[in-house]
């Protein structure tokens, strides 16, 4: 075989198989056990649940899941193949989003060099948000899919644009950052139509017929009023709302990104497109703000900066000269090493584990739970755990918060949940104004602390996880102590479900 053509396949196989290594590496995001469970409910039902059952704190209000048709995929690939299932369906739609990026690399006349650069650039980008089976990741391929069609209509394919009619149609069911689809593909028309007056008949139509199409969801006109009023709401205590972390290795990353896009589009004599730049400064700016917008920055930077960032780099990859001649059979080494990613990839994909630095899930607790016949009540527990308790005791249990937060809960009742966990100002209301027959919360928290001080309630199990209260003198609580008096605690699996 030719020297230059069996690097070129090992090298490209070794790419590739690192990627597909990177996107098998999954953990149990805390909401997977609740999108699983809402997703076989409307399996089983036939229908769009639209009221809660697994709260007693959701006072009757609407339901508004955004994500119901992703959870209702996610709940097929659960059917059919269990937990691979799961990580093969989130391997694919990884796959497809790079897919895409590919086929957008081949229409600019990318070469192979470059284009491996910019992928693996991007992987490691995308990787932290494609490490979990959530809705998020539908968002991550419709998002690389809109902005393929956008950039297609920038140079003059306008025809192009009606394909965002059943895209963001579908979007709309998938997932909430459909919002963000919307607004690129909104401020690109109205740029793209300020310096090309022509062309306004050719994007208009098309672009007001793809906004429509977000009003084709269960809740009408409803769902993207809720989702612009989301999108404000701050959320300081959830992780990956927070601005992006520039000092960390990821922070790094894009940091670099944004330099190569910056230096790519200063240094080309290529024409640039100012709809296209404006768009990319939107979609860099977004990690700033909150770091989940990191994986839509990622396509954002492959996409729109990859061409003149690989203009930059085509003088050192075209040029020959500079690469040293290496013997055929040293092809070989980079071929193994592919083997191996792949066989890592294979031997990840059978089970999805459970972190196990972070009190992730309250196992020792829910399993005494399940061990109680007939078992009945109302438990007050921690934000992250509500979805992993109800997918294991409810609906019979019925949970005070869980990660849907403003989709089923009031701002009030919301509040009331983080007050009770942190023991601020009138903590104790989430006790005294609702049923509350059970708590459940993390070992040494505040909470946990206040309910000891607290008159009225009981430990029935406590570990270094977490610790199980009944309000005292009940009927349930002498039911939790008999089934506590002869609970063996079993061994923590650390792997869905």
């Amino acid at each position: 075989m030719n020297p230059d053509a069996a690097w070129k396949i090992s090298l490209i196989a070794l790419v590739g198989s690192f990627i597909l290594f990177l996107f098998s590496i999954t953990y149990a995001d805390v909401d997977l056990w609740g999108h699983l469970r809402f997703g076989l409910d409307n399996l089983e039902s036939g229908e769009i649940a639209q009221v809660d059952r697994y709260s007693y704190m959701s006072d009757g209000q609407r339901w508004v899941n955004h994500e119901w048709l992703s959870e209702v995929l996610l709940a097929l690939a659960w059917r059919m193949g269990g937990t691979p299932g799961l990580v093969i369906l989130k391997m694919l739609l990884g796959l497809g989003t790079l897919g895409l990026v590919i086929l957008f690399f081949k229409r600019c006349g990318m070469g192979v060099g470059s284009g491996s650069i910019l992928l693996l650039a991007g992987s490691l980008l995308l990787a932290p948000d494609m490490a979990t089976v959530r809705p998020q990741v539908f968002t991550i391929l419709c998002f690389a899919g809109l902005l393929f069609l956008v950039v297609e209509a920038e140079s003059g394919a306008y025809r192009r644009l009606w394909w965002a009619v059943p895209l963001l149609l579908v979007w709309a069911n998938l997932h909430g950052g459909v919002l963000a689809g919307a607004t690129v593909l909104s401020v690109w028309a109205v740029v793209h139509v300020f310096l090309n007056r022509a062309a306004w008949k050719q994007v208009a139509v098309p672009v007001a017929l793809s906004l429509a199409g977000l009003l084709v969801n269960p809740y009408g006109a409803a769902l993207p009023v809720f989702l612009l009023r989301t999108a404000t709401v701050p959320r300081p205590e959830i992780w990956e709302w927070n601005p992006l972390e520039l000092y960390r290795p990821i922070g790094i990353l894009y940091v670099l990104v944004v330099v190569a896009a910056i230096l790519g589009f200063v240094s080309t004599g290529r024409k640039r497109s100012i709809p296209l730049l404006v768009l990319f400064a939107g979609i860099a700016t977004g990690p700033l703000l909150a770091r989940r917008h990191l994986s839509l920055f990622s396509i954002g930077a492959l996409m729109i900066s990859g061409q003149p960032i690989a203009a930059r780099l085509a003088g050192f990859w075209g040029n020959r000269s500079r690469l040293p001649k290496l013997p055929v059979w040293l092809a070989g080494v980079p071929a193994l090493g592919a083997l191996a990613l792949l066989a890592g990839a294979a031997g990840r994909v059978p089970r999805i584990p459970i972190p196990t630095n972070i009190p992730l899930r309250p196992f020792q607790a829910v399993s005494l739970l399940q061990s109680v016949p007939d078992l009945k009540g109302n438990l007050a527990t921690e934000f992250s755990w509500g979805e992993y308790v109800l997918w294991h005791l409810g609906p019979r249990v019925k949970v005070s918060i869980d990660g849907r937060r403003e989709t089923l809960y009031s701002e009030e009742i919301y509040q009331q949940n983080l007050h009770f966990l942190f023991g601020r100002e009138h903590w104790d209301e989430v006790l005294s104004r609702h049923p509350t027959d059970m708590v459940l919360v993390l070992t040494g928290w505040p909470a946990y602390n206040l309910i000891l001080l607290h008159p009225g309630w009981v430990v029935i199990h406590k570990d270094d996880a977490s610790t199980l209260f009944a309000r005292q003198g009940t009927e349930l609580e002498s039911k939790l102590r008999k089934a506590a008096g002869s609970f063996v605690p079993r061994k923590d699996p650390y792997s869905f479900p």
